[in-house]
């Protein structure tokens, strides 16, 4: 006879993600979970650490039923996670107030668990959040896809996307060639002291938000807002809507600024963001679509790129980061100092790091 042992409980984890904001509300989502002792991506880590880590992320237990407290400013909200561990916040600026350009921060406190949750709360637990404000000098916005348009994915070759996912890490996936000179180059844009923000929008699940962000910050590309899927790649890759509402709900968020989108043939990004054009018309300054899938998409897209003509707009199937950084150059979204930098990072990105033995 044995008595089966109850788990000791985790510590809790509450991760807020990037969010956005205007001069009248603030949006931010985050999720809180058990923490189950990931350990800190490191370049040196080998393979086999990475698919524990990886393992641990899409087993971490969700906290249903925590009550958090939020507070920016003088404004307080009180929240409750789903059944996911999912939580919302809204703040309403009424009357709305002017706020400085760039990151801003909200205090959020995880202050009850149910008696059920896997985690343990011997007090309360505080986390920062974040959102995006723009600059009243911005002269425009960029929304773009992450996977294989950013980031490296292979998503039309499942068994390479689940080496990719589960192999690598945050420091060792590769990005799409020369992004982190591009978008370091479209953020800052040619106006002394304005940025340009950036938003990314992708079909993985939250679940990956960690390794999003920090192979971000390891490879040196502007960090924004990030809208992620609760189902992830495999089950929303045909849903054309979720990209859609999420694009408009920026386009509408901002509606005196202009927008660039980019992405790839890999999936219906081409089909998507022409969608976008016609309900937005005069909003989108140029489309990129990074080829990633040769001569059996590219009669597609060439029919799509004449109907973006036709709405006084541009969409570019382009090879790589050099192409593009030259049309954005010659249309004043970059600045000629930032050339050689794409250039030279473009030679550097060819080459994904070694799998390292356990």
């Amino acid at each position: 006879m044995f008595i089966r042992r109850r788990r000791s409980p985790h510590r809790p984890l509450v991760l807020p993600f990037l969010g956005y904001g205007t001069d009248s509300k603030i949006h931010l989502t985050g999720r809180v979970l058990a923490d189950n002792g990931i350990s800190e991506a490191r370049d040196t880590d080998p393979f086999t650490v990475n698919v524990v880590n990886m393992v641990k992320r899409y087993t971490r237990p969700p906290v249903i039923g925590a009550t958090l407290s939020a507070q920016f400013q003088e404004l307080e909200q009180a929240v409750t996670t789903d059944a996911k561990g999912y939580f919302e916040l809204d703040f309403a600026l009424n009357p709305p107030r002017s706020l400085d350009s760039g990151w801003q921060s909200v205090s959020i406190t995880l202050s009850e668990v149910p008696l059920t949750s896997p985690v343990i709360l011997p007090e309360a637990f505080t986390a920062v959040g974040q959102f995006l404000i723009p600059s009243a000098q911005s002269q425009f916005g960029v929304i773009s896809d992450i996977d294989d348009t950013v980031l490296r994915t292979d998503i039309l070759n499942v068994v390479r996307m689940i080496g990719n996912t589960f192999l690598y890490n945050a420091q060792t996936r590769l990005p799409f060639k020369g992004v982190a000179a591009f978008y370091d180059a479209l953020h800052k844009g040619t106006v002394t002291g304005a940025f340009n923000p950036i938003y990314y929008v992708s079909n993985s699940a939250w679940t990956l938000y960690d390794v999003i962000v920090g192979f971000f910050t390891a490879k040196e590309i502007p960090l924004g807002p990030l809208f992620m899927s609760t189902l992830g790649v495999l089950q929303t890759a045909g849903r054309h809507d979720y990209k859609i509402d999420l694009i408009q709900n920026l386009l509408d968020t901002y509606p005196h600024l202009p927008f660039i989108l980019l992405g790839d043939s890999g999936q219906q990004d081409p089909e998507l963001y022409l969608e976008i054009l016609q309900k937005n018309p005069g909003r989108i300054r140029t489309i990129y679509i990074r080829d990633v899938t040769g001569s059996r998409r590219a009669r597609a897209v060439r029919e799509l790129i004449v109907q973006v003509a036709t709405l006084g707009a541009e969409m570019l199937f382009i090879e790589d980061t050099v192409a593009a950084s030259d049309h954005a150059l010659a249309h004043g979204y970059i600045k000629a100092s930032t050339l050689p930098d794409i250039a030279e990072e473009k030679a550097k990105d060819q080459t994904p790091a070694p799998l390292t033995p356990a």
